[in-house]
């Protein structure tokens, strides 16, 4: 049987089929548990459901005479990763999947944003989609970020610059009561300073 042997759950359109056989006048087609198709020729399209499992698709040619050889693939159905749920604290994101994270913004995906946290420095809809073992989860929740007023509600009395900045960077909090931690962010979301 030709066609892949390695499917992740919950997929739909993949094509199966053998050589024609001769004299037969048509095939019989016999699916593992969760995969759904029909077909009495040569070639099946296969859909394999969220609860799909891995076994053998068959086939054997017929005709008036009884059937045939029996050919048999074995399918290895990989679980699709469930959905990552994002929580939000401030500008930064972070996905409850430990591994396979990639982020996405309203310009798609972020080059480089493949952590489980992610620090967003611009406004727009951020989600991340999960990838383990080739296979992708559905798209997580969207959080809609708005950096002007998180600027505004964390930081009412700051004071940074120069802007831009080569050497030294001055960082005022006349408000501050306590010791404060920061970190210096560049344009691809990853730390180059903090203290």
């Amino acid at each position: 049987i030709n066609g892949i042997n390695s499917v992740c759950q919950a997929t739909n359109g993949i094509t199966f089929s053998i050589p024609a056989i001769p004299n037969a006048t048509g095939y019989v087609w016999q699916l593992p548990s969760g995969a759904t198709g029909s077909s009495t020729t040569n070639s099946i399209t296969v859909d394999f459901d969220a609860n799909a499992v891995s076994g053998e698709i068959k086939v054997w040619g017929t005709n008036t005479y009884g059937g045939g050889g029996m050919s048999k693939l074995w399918i290895n159905l990989i679980p699709t990763p469930a959905a990552p749920v994002i929580s939000q604290n401030i500008n930064v994101l972070t996905s409850s999947a430990s591994l396979g994270n990639q982020w996405y913004d309203n310009n798609g995906i972020i080059v480089g944003a493949t952590d489980s946290v992610y620090t967003a420095n611009s406004n727009g809809d951020y989600y991340s989609i999960v990838t383990v073992n080739g296979c992708s989860s559905d798209t997580s929740n969207i959080v809609n970020l708005t950096i002007e007023s998180i600027r505004q509600t964390a930081m009412p009395t700051t004071q940074i610059y120069p802007n831009p900045v080569s050497n030294q960077i001055t960082i005022i909090l006349p408000n501050a009561t306590e010791a404060v931690q920061f970190q210096i962010i560049n344009t691809l979301g990853q730390i180059v300073e903090q203290g």
